[in-house]
């Protein structure tokens, strides 16, 4: 048996009365709080945990160690200290942040901000009453009844009420604009009462906010405590005064008044008797709520309600929208079901049907007030995907109800689907986040988070993951956000350190994981335990084909298709990385099935750009040139530029390749304030944009872009970087450098775990070698990369290796050889790609002029320097003057643009003369 935990010696003598800090004074003889004289009274549980902080101001008060003392001998729940507190700081009031400090799962220290100073007087002011609050003896229970998941319990009860009381006596009068709702269970209540307080609690959350437009939050998540202008209902749950029955009790504080209610019995069962006692308790809130329309359940349709309820907090999705659609069959006119089914419904990505379930509620949400129809309308907009009228929508009921921030955020998330980053960020800022309640701030994170993924800014994102993890703090409710925020910080931590991270931050992020599937959330649990195979894992291996079956197993048993879309993406990602092309090309046509079979227009962009991506690598342009233009200017990554600037760079559409570019540029360009690294370099936008400057030899600009690319800590994008750099030492003519740059480049290319980047990196470093003249280096380097491209049906990366091949076959006077690699070439690679081709026929000339054909050779160069000079490639215009009769064109053109390494001559033959 453990011993009890120890806690730190009290800093007073015991025979102290009077313990003064700052504006306040605690009173140990009549168990109180005074505040600038005035007296709060606590209830006893809150004065002795008070007590025991005032004691050891400064030091670490564990949970264990306050529950021995205060709760000895009782099985109680976390979320009963976690509400004592919650009482103490909003006795505390505007000065709670600074007294009370929540030590992350470990405990709570009190920092006054002057010393504690003992007295023996007695106070000067004494209350009418100087007994202690009556509080009921507790019974202590069996922990095996204990469950985690419950929201305190019925012990706490009392505390809360007197606590309550007293703060609405001081507080300022409340206002009906917001309401604080506190559910108190015990692990031992009877399953009929948590049935019926929970019911309650959901059916007043919705209606208060619905029908009535009041900003509604749960208990221990309410604003900061200075924040006095809210209502509190308090429900709870305990046996009536003979024990024979169980009932359940709605206090309702604020403006100066308190209302009890009570359901007992039978009662409890009884639909239309806890629908009247609902329209009771929130007419006490907003009195037109006498008129409110009925809840509609039958009593079998509620104990459905309630597995829903349960198979939730268990993260049994599927269950839950099981039990919620048996609810709606035994309850047919009950349309707040259906509203709660497609809540359900398109949080999990199945937006086809929960618009189904909308449109069958038609005739339902007709009959509702016209605030409360305005409000659906809006979410009905935004599940139809509509997000531009969404957002309007929400725009249009937040200047209406300026105090409900959730349409704030509403109108943030409708304009984050929509792409609109800049108008949602705006929204974000014109919320007053210090007035909302910690999930609220939870969810404006989260809001910012999303805008910071889309554009590219990891350490951005990190910093609002771990600030969503410190605004959980150790609320048992919200421990789930906060082990998943915990978790996403580490993973974003451990990939952007790549190789580099430690086996131990790996192991804190499965860590994490198992915390986020003991909280309820086994399908987070496994994304994380993925992106932590991811991190320490070849791509292809099996440990991380193995994570992600369980992951795309769990989501498929749950129908959350919004992340069975993302275990899809990592799987085709993974695919790609160790060279599966074909079985990663299958993937992403079936991710694009899943989103579409079920209606979901983010996750058909996502397909998009994916298989327009893989599209540009396999050469058909056409379909790559589709799929991104279908999402230019609606997804706002900065993939979908880089995309177009690959495609058109190819395809020799420079000034195209250049918009494209910036488009990307102007997507990352808003993140660079979040993040302390360049967000143009972290995507390799610079590197594009180099590559399309150096085809039109803009050398120095071309260098200074390639040199930031080349500093970013991303290893692909560096090397791409210092192949820039090598490039341009070549195409300036400095041989022996671009040599020494390509050769440490092939060898550091070896470190990449990403086939398809390996790959393409190599043949272009094998292309530098060429120019360098440096052949057997760069035979080494393609070696396998021409049968890699082959196998897999890599058009574009095929054409540029047999290019390089066939350069090399030339310099050692093997023409047929290098006719070949060009017939080989010229029968994968699309016409429109005038890069690669017009590389590949400069070298046909030479071999046409090194076997006599002259006249063949002149007509190809004649139009590749056409069709360089309409394109504005100065390279290729170079390339083909050089084996020319032009000296003077190609002498001039060199001077003007400083591209002396351009020249090709050298590979002409004795006899192979210029025209």
């Amino acid at each position: 048996m453990p011993l009890p935990a120890q806690l730190p010696k009290p800093q007073w003598p015991e025979h102290a009365r009077l313990l003064r800090f700052g504006r306040f004074c605690l009173d140990r003889d009549h168990r109180r709080l005074l505040r600038d004289g005035e007296p709060i009274e606590l209830p006893a549980r809150a004065f002795e945990v008070l007590q025991l902080l005032v004691a050891s101001p400064h030091q670490l008060l564990t949970r264990e160690a306050i529950f021995d003392a205060v709760w000895k001998d009782t099985i109680v729940e976390d979320a009963n200290l976690t509400q004592v507190v919650w009482v103490l700081r909003r006795a505390f009031g505007d000065d709670a942040k600074s007294y009370i400090r929540t030590v992350a799962r470990r405990g709570y220290v009190f920092e006054p901000p002057d010393p504690v100073v003992a007295e023996t007087a007695a106070p000067s002011l004494r209350l009418a009453s100087d007994a202690a609050p009556n509080e009921p003896p507790v019974v202590p229970v069996r922990a095996a009844n204990a469950r985690r998941y419950l929201l305190g319990a019925a012990l706490l009860a009392s505390a809360l009420v007197l606590a309550a009381a007293v703060w609405y006596r001081l507080a300022s009068p409340a206002t009906s604009s917001s309401v604080v709702i506190v559910e108190t269970r015990d692990a031992d209540d009877d399953e009929g009462a948590q049935n019926a307080s929970a019911l309650l609690h959901d059916w007043l959350r919705w209606k208060l906010g619905v029908l009535h437009q009041i900003d509604v939050a749960d208990g221990g998540t309410a604003p900061a405590a200075g924040e006095r202008t809210q209502r509190v209902i308090l429900l709870s749950t305990s046996r009536t005064a003979t024990g024979s029955e169980w009932q359940l009790d709605a206090r309702v504080f604020g403006a100066g008044d308190t209302r009890h209610y009570t359901l007992v019995g039978a009662d409890l069962r009884k639909i239309d008797a806890l629908d009247a006692f609902s329209r009771r308790v929130a007419a006490v809130v907003a009195p037109e709520a006498e008129d409110d329309l009925a809840l509609g359940l039958t009593a079998e349709a509620a104990e459905h309600y309630a597995a829903a309820n349960r198979a939730w907090m268990r993260g049994d999705r599927a269950t839950q929208i099981a039990q919620l659609r048996l609810a709606q069959q035994k309850a047919p006119s009950a349309g707040w079901l259906r509203v709660q089914t497609a809540d359900v419904l398109a949080e999990l990505g199945q937006i086809r049907a929960a618009n189904v379930e909308v449109e069958r509620n038609a005739d339902w949400t007709a009959a509702l007030p016209p605030t409360a129809r305005a409000l659906l309308d809006a979410r009905r907009l935004a599940f139809a995907q509509r997000s531009r009228e969404a957002a309007a929508a929400y725009v249009d009921l937040a200047r209406r109800y300026p105090h409900m921030a959730g349409l704030r955020l509403d109108q943030a998330e409708a304009l984050v689907l929509d792409q609109r980053l800049s108008e949602s960020a705006e929204a974000l800022d014109t919320i007053d986040v210090g007035a909302l309640s910690v999930d609220q701030r939870i969810r404006w994170l989260k809001l910012r988070t999303t805008y910071l993924y889309y554009q590219e800014s990891p350490r951005a994102a990190q910093a609002a993951y771990r600030k969503i993890a410190e605004l959980a703090g150790d609320s048992p409710r919200l421990a789930l956000p906060r082990a998943v925020a915990e978790g996403n910080a580490l993973a974003i931590e451990i990939e952007e350190q790549g190789a580099a991270a430690g086996a131990d931050r790996v192991a804190a992020l499965e860590a994490a994981a198992d915390r986020v599937a003991a909280a309820g959330d086994p399908i987070e649990a496994a994304k994380l335990r993925v992106r932590a195979a991811l991190a320490t894992s070849d791509a292809g291996s099996e440990r991380v084909a193995q994570r992600v079956g369980i992951l795309l197993a769990l989501t498929r048993a749950n129908g959350d298709v919004a992340r069975e879309l993302w275990a899809l993406w990592v799987d085709a990602i993974a695919q790609g990385r160790s060279g599966r092309i074909a079985e990663q090309r299958a993937t992403l046509l079936q991710a694009e099935a899943v989103a579409k079979a079920n209606d979901n227009l983010a996750g058909t962009r996502d397909a998009a750009k994916f298989l327009g991506q893989e599209a540009l690598r396999a050469g058909r342009y056409d379909e790559a040139e589709r799929r991104f233009v279908s999402v230019r200017g609606v997804l706002l990554a900065p993939q979908i530029g880089l995309g177009l600037a690959a495609l058109y760079t190819a395809q020799g559409r420079y000034e195209e390749a250049e918009r494209a570019t910036e488009d990307a540029n102007r997507v990352s360009r808003q993140a660079q304030a979040q993040s302390a690294q360049s967000a143009a370099g972290k995507v390799g936008i610079d590197c594009w944009l180099g590559t399309v400057r150096l085809a039109r030899a803009q050398i120095d600009q071309a260098q200074a872009l390639f040199a930031n690319c080349a500093t970013q800590s991303s290893p692909a994008i560096a090397l791409q970087g210092r192949l820039g750099l090598a490039q341009v030492a070549a195409i300036s003519g400095s041989r022996e450098q671009a040599r020494e740059q390509a050769r440490a480049l092939v060898a550091d290319i070896a470190a990449l775990t990403d086939t398809l980047q390996r790959m393409d990196l190599y043949a272009r470093a094998a292309q530098v070698l060429v120019d360098a003249n440096d052949m057997a280096a760069a035979d080494k380097a393609l070696d396998g990369v021409v049968a890699f491209a082959n196998r897999n049906g890599l058009a574009p990366l095929e054409a540029r290796a047999r290019s390089a091949a066939m350069q090399i076959a030339l310099a050692r006077g093997n023409d047929e050889d290098a006719l070949a690699d060009y017939a080989a070439a010229d029968a994968v690679l699309p016409a429109s790609d005038w890069r690669t081709r017009s590389r590949l026929d400069t070298l046909r000339a030479i071999a046409y002029r090194n076997a006599g054909e002259a006249a063949e050779a002149n007509r190809l160069l004649d139009s590749i320097v056409d069709g360089a000079r309409s394109r504005g490639d100065v390279v290729a215009e170079l390339s083909a003057l050089s084996i020319d009769d032009r000296d003077e064109a190609y002498a001039r053109r060199t001077a003007q643009t400083g591209a002396r390494g351009t020249s090709l001559r050298d590979l002409l033959r004795t006899g192979g003369k210029p025209r």
